[in-house]
């Protein structure tokens, strides 16, 4: 397929969905191309989120403030399951 066909078909899509949370969505997707530039997403937070990304970042350095990633599984999985 072509990438004008990709972009026609594309259209078609976006065209077709009446429900604007669900535009806002794709439009966020879309706008995190790796086409734009690095740290793009950094700078549209607000300081106080820079600043949580950084405290959960410095307190993963610590090896016991981490978590096993099968117990968050099991932990978490109800929320998966209908």
């Amino acid at each position: 397929m072509t990438v004008a066909e990709l972009r026609t078909r594309l259209h078609s899509l976006v065209d077709k969905i009446d429900d604007k949370e669900v535009l806002a969505q794709f439009f966020d997707i879309l706008s995190l191309s790796p086409n734009e530039k690095e740290g793009m997403i950094w700078d549209t937070l607000t300081k106080e989120e820079q600043q949580r990304v950084m405290d959960a970042y410095t307190e993963s350095e610590s090896e016991e403030n981490l978590i096993d990633h099968k117990r968050v599984i099991q932990e978490n999985i109800g929320g998966f399951q209908s």
